[in-house]
C-alpha cells in the first residue's frame, strides 16, 4: 500500500543566526508557542562565543528526547502542540507556505 500525508497546516520558525543580547528585542515578532517554549524552557541557548553571545543552536526537549536546531532549521509545532526541528531541506520538500484566510 502507498500512502500521501493529509493535508494539515502547522506553524514554523526558521532558526538563524542571531545574537542572544537581541534576541528580546523581537520577542513580539515570535509566535506565542515559541516564546512559551522559552519561558518554560523548553528551549534552550547553546552559546558558540559566550563574550559575544552568539548562538550556535537551540536545544529543544521533545519527547524523543533532546534535539538540536541548527542554522537555517525550522522548529515546527505539531498538530497536538508538540515541538520538533526540521532539516530545511525536508521542511522545503514537504511544507509549502499558505495564506492565513486559506487555513
Amino acid at each position: 500500500m502507498r500512502y500521501k500525508k493529509k493535508p494539515i497546516v502547522v506553524e514554523a520558525v526558521q532558526f538563524i543566526d542571531c545574537v542572544s543580547d537581541k534576541i528580546q528585542d523581537h520577542f513580539d515578532e515570535y509566535p506565542d508557542w515559541l516564546n512559551e517554549a522559552f519561558k518554560e524552557h523548553t528551549i534552550r541557548l547553546i552559546f558558540a562565543d559566550t563574550k559575544h553571545l552568539t548562538i550556535e543552536s537551540f536545544a529543544i526537549a521533545t519527547k524523543e528526547g533532546e534535539m538540536t536546531i541548527t542554522k537555517a532549521n525550522w522548529l515546527i509545532q505539531g498538530v497536538k502542540g508538540e515541538l520538533y526541528p526540521c532539516n530545511d531541506e525536508i521542511f522545503k520538500m514537504t511544507y509549502e507556505e499558505v495564506n492565513k484566510n486559506a487555513e
